[in-house]
């Protein structure tokens, strides 16, 4: 079985390089979210005023990248794909598809 540094090496940079790109988002979110100012005026308030339905993508983002990545490097280490992989994709999508529920009947708008 290949060691992960040795399967890093064969790809060169094209893991890192989907890293890159599929982690901009949520790197571009969480520098917006801590320097994000509400009340354009003379009371300025800065801070965290992201709530639960600004994290949804940023947070299900960086799963599809983690997730991506895992497999391939299982797949190039010449594992299959662990049945368990299809239970943690239940439980994350059923979390992700509960929290989407409870925003909606909140009534807070999906962003």
């Amino acid at each position: 079985m290949a060691s992960i540094q040795s399967i890093l090496a064969e790809e060169g940079s094209g893991l890192a390089e989907f890293y890159v790109l599929a982690s901009q988002y949520t790197h571009a979110a969480e520098l917006a979210t801590r320097s994000s100012r509400a009340d354009l005026g003379t009371d300025a308030a800065y801070g965290d005023f992201a709530g639960p339905s600004d994290w949804l993508q940023p947070v299900w983002m960086a799963w599809l990248s983690f997730r991506v990545t895992a497999v391939r490097l299982i797949n190039l280490s010449g594992s299959g794909t662990p049945e368990a992989l299809a239970l943690v994709d239940h439980q994350v999508t059923k979390t992700r598809d509960a929290l989407v529920t409870a925003l909606q009947t909140q009534g807070e708008p999906l962003r």
